[in-house]
């Protein structure tokens, strides 16, 4: 099940919230030794605010699965403070593209399947948001070892230059052109038969 959670209704999730920010820090403090922010037991950076919005998949329980955070382009970004130069055009500075980031799966699930479903989904779902808000591209930045499997999903997806060392890892900025065909060739690809959106509770922390 997808969580839609923004400034407006983040009180309600707020045990969720924390989960999700412990998962962070096992994944890419204690596993991918990223150098950034640690709060006690979270990971929590300086574009975790009020402008951000968490797509959350969770299981029966109600427990974090797996995460994304979007952030609109017209706020500092990750991408436009940090990764400029591996943009060959100016990085997006307007609410028609959107930052995914922290893309973070439960380490503790280990069901990979299950991790994979969670990825997904929440992949699935913030391409969703993005055509209801008329976001026309998603844009982020992931290692290079996975730009091969991001590419062969078949959508409209290209790189915004080229890949660069960060410490040992090679990395790469990309964007998705959101479109209806987008959204249609990704829930085919993936078996994804209906939204995964909650639209009513959407509604309500967007409007």
């Amino acid at each position: 099940m997808i969580k839609f959670i923004t400034a407006r209704n983040r009180s309600q999730y707020r045990a969720l919230i924390d989960q999700m920010h412990q998962d962070r820090k096992r994944v890419f403090v204690d596993w991918l030794k990223w150098d950034i922010p640690v709060v006690g037991d979270k990971e929590i950076d300086q574009y975790d605010t009020d402008d951000a919005i968490y797509i959350i998949d969770v299981d029966a329980e109600g427990n974090h699965v797996a995460s994304i955070r979007l952030l609109p382009c017209s706020v500092p970004t990750l991408m436009a403070e940090h990764f400029s130069d591996m943009v060959q055009s100016p990085v997006p500075a307007d609410d028609t593209a959107w930052e995914m980031t922290r893309l973070c799966a439960n380490p503790n699930v280990k069901d990979k399947l299950a991790q994979w479903t969670g990825r997904k989904n929440i992949t699935v779902a913030a391409i969703e948001f993005a055509l209801m808000r008329d976001i026309k591209q998603l844009i982020f930045v992931t290692h290079s070892s996975w730009v091969p499997t991001i590419l062969s999903v078949g959508w409209d997806i290209e790189l915004l230059g080229l890949p660069r060392k960060d410490g040992t890892d090679s990395i790469a900025a990309m964007r998705i052109n959101v479109t209806p065909e987008t959204l249609t060739l990704i829930r085919r690809n993936w078996g994804v038969k209906e939204s995964l959106l909650p639209a009513e509770e959407t509604l309500s922390a967007v409007a």
